[in-house]
């Protein structure tokens, strides 16, 4: 024969609280609450101030005290492997890389077609790219896109695109200054 079990009921979990708040407001509670208080002053919080090296076996949980960390993340070195600026120089198929505020990739890499700035032959392979709108003439609700893979009339090969877009609608317009950066 099975015990009998209760279920919860109104005044289950009435009581239940009323306990609970009971515990809190005696001096059990503030046993509790002072108790808390020491471990986390004296104990918690000095080995979570403490920096560590990752991946240690004896580290507590703190963000330089992770365990399980990717090679890649834990090795402190940024994750972009390049980046660069681009400056609009004609209208719909010219643009220029800037150099010094360019990492690993060059005006080489960059094809325009149709206001599509298309990156090909980049050192690296992107497995995302980001890019912010910059520069004068930049209208509130122009958009920019940016992705990896090939569209648009890129030509083959395309590992990435950044494609900017009117704020009226009207279409590519590519005439706008933007970074871009690869990870």
């Amino acid at each position: 024969m099975k015990p009998d079990r209760k279920r919860f009921t109104y005044s289950n979990v009435v009581a239940t609280t009323a306990l609970v708040v009971a515990l809190t407001m005696t001096p059990v509670g503030a046993h509790v609450t002072t108790e808390f208080g020491h471990l986390w002053k004296g104990h918690i919080r000095p080995r979570l101030a403490t920096a560590g090296d990752i991946n240690a076996k004896k580290n507590p949980v703190h963000w330089t005290r992770l365990k399980k960390v990717p090679k890649t993340i834990a090795d402190g070195r940024d994750d972009v492997v390049g980046y660069a600026r681009i400056i609009p120089t004609g209208e719909g198929s010219t643009s220029t890389i800037v150099p010094e505020l360019s990492k690993r990739v060059k005006q080489s890499h960059l094809v325009v077609v149709d206001n599509v700035h298309c990156f090909k032959g980049l050192p690296f392979k992107p497995r995302s790219v980001a890019a912010t709108l910059g520069g004068n003439g930049v209208g509130f609700a122009d958009t920019i896109r940016a992705f990896v893979g090939t569209g648009f009339s890129c030509p083959e090969g395309t590992q990435a695109i950044v494609h900017i877009q009117n704020a009226g609608g009207g279409g590519n317009f590519g005439g706008r200054a933007f970074t871009v950066w690869f990870n």
